[in-house]
């Protein structure tokens, strides 16, 4: 897994025992975990990388100020889904549901969820840098029926064959005896390179 191929995680804590516990729960995933001390912090993270998991610790700030930056980061980052770590009073936790927080995680041992919305956002990022016959190739909507099919293999440059008409490249007669096979198309094929396009 490679930075550039892993989904990160930010965790937003004052300590790192909700990261030790996430980086557990997603073991093997393909994300990487970064350890983020404030909310500043971590929207600095994800305009560097947009499509990403945001955890954040309930302890870090308080209701208005977490529905603040939920709102924000959805409006500027839609690919980016945010869980709260930590058990919100009720009437902050319908708050923090309005503001559009994905997931509550109540305790350290209770972090399925956060693995499954890391699995949906590492299922749902666009493919690695892929050819314009590869990105085609699977939009096609026999995809969707056959998704094992493979790729045809592409059509190697091939030189074009013509033949020619000799009469066309014979040197124009002067007088009768020159003109012997002049007018004889040849069977002999020409090859030309075809044009770029």
């Amino acid at each position: 897994m490679t930075e550039s191929t892993s989904v990160p995680c930010f965790v937003v804590e004052r300590r790192s025992r909700w990261a030790v516990a996430v980086g557990r729960c997603l073991g093997s995933r393909a994300a990487r975990i970064v350890e983020c001390r404030g909310l500043a912090e971590c929207e600095g993270w994800l305009v560097e990388r947009p499509l990403a998991v945001v955890a954040v610790e309930l302890e870090l700030a308080g209701p208005a100020e977490l529905a603040g930056a939920v709102l924000r980061w959805r409006r500027r980052f839609p690919g980016t889904p945010v869980a709260l770590l930590g058990q919100p009073v009720p009437a902050a936790a319908e708050y923090l549901d309005e503001a559009g927080v994905a997931l509550v995680c109540p305790a350290l041992h209770r972090l399925e969820g956060l693995a499954a919305l890391v699995d949906h956002v590492v299922a749902a990022r666009p493919p690695a840098r892929q050819g314009l016959r590869e990105s085609i190739w699977a939009r096609l909507p026999w995809r969707a029926i056959d998704p094992e099919r493979p790729l045809p293999p592409s059509r190697q440059k091939r030189k074009k064959v013509f033949r020619r008409d000799a009469a066309a490249d014979a040197p124009l007669a002067t007088d009768a005896g020159q003109a012997s096979d002049a007018g004889q198309a040849s069977d002999e094929p020409v090859e030309f390179e075809p044009l770029d396009e």
